[in-house]
């Protein structure tokens, strides 16, 4: 599962081109109230269109839900990190709410089948991120200058 990214967001387009040539199924967020869920994407160009926050997301026709227990990497965006996993998004929870669903949660926790990688600028690595009890942190850090392994 990659997001779409926005604005100054590490960018995920060539990523998600280059998963779907090599024949993997990939899943993009959709917005669903406070939440969101998988969905399946095919053709990224044909599929998309600007959704909640005007975030790019499939179009209503193009939805496939992809089951939680389906995924098995979840690439999320953030304003800052820190070297520990914490992360801090753009204040809705979203993200922190989908990794805390049964199977995501119980996949990381009991298999490792499940890693959430964050996608960053060297530039939004910073020190010790303030986190509370919901907050998920995330399992590494892939910068422009290298990866950040979170769980040592």
């Amino acid at each position: 599962m990659f997001y779409a990214s926005f604005r100054s967001e590490v960018e995920t387009e060539k990523m998600i081109e280059d998963a779907l040539s090599l024949n993997k199924s990939v899943a993009l967020p959709v917005v669903d109230g406070q939440r969101i869920e998988a969905a399946e994407v095919k053709n990224p160009e044909k599929e998309l269109t600007k959704g909640s926050f005007g975030i790019r997301e499939p179009k209503k026709e193009f939805r496939r839900r992809v089951d939680e227990k389906e995924v098995d990497l979840v690439v999320v965006p953030g304003v800052v990190f820190d070297r520990t996993g914490g992360r801090l998004g753009y204040g809705g929870g979203y993200y922190d709410r989908f990794l805390r669903t049964n199977w995501i949660k119980f996949k990381r926790e009991h298999s490792r089948q499940c890693v959430v990688i964050g996608l960053a600028f060297d530039l939004q690595i910073t020190g010790k991120i303030p986190l509370v009890e919901k907050d998920v942190r995330v399992d590494k850090i892939v910068t422009e200058s290298g990866i950040i392994d979170c769980r040592k």
